[in-house]
């Protein structure tokens, strides 16, 4: 378990990813931010997968907040979201609201 409560990933899992995923991930290398609601701070990432319901990130922060916004101007979209795993610095995260286009 990952300090969220959530399971860990596990690169070494013989159930592949795809078998217990929503929706099909589409590879990206999009720089985004994670933008925390308390107090609009900013914190660099890379998503290295996204998809309808979720995505891949990447960052240096090793601590960071289980619900946050991610804000990926390649993708036009700013999103609630929730952690449900990290492993060093990548994070799987859930998307808690529907994709919006930016305005």
């Amino acid at each position: 378990m990952s300090k969220h409560g959530a399971a860990t990933f596990n690169q070494n899992d013989q159930t592949s990813d795809s078998d217990r995923r929503i929706a099909p991930r589409k590879p990206t290398e999009d720089l985004s931010s994670i933008v925390v609601d308390i107090d609009g701070r900013k914190i660099t990432c890379m998503v290295h997968n996204i998809s309808a319901t979720g995505a891949m990130i990447q960052t240096s922060i090793r601590d960071l907040p289980r619900r946050f916004i991610l804000d990926n101007p390649n993708e036009g979209i700013r999103r609630a979201c929730r952690v449900v795993w990290s492993k060093d610095d990548l994070t799987g995260i859930e998307f808690l609201t529907t994709s919006r286009n930016k305005a």
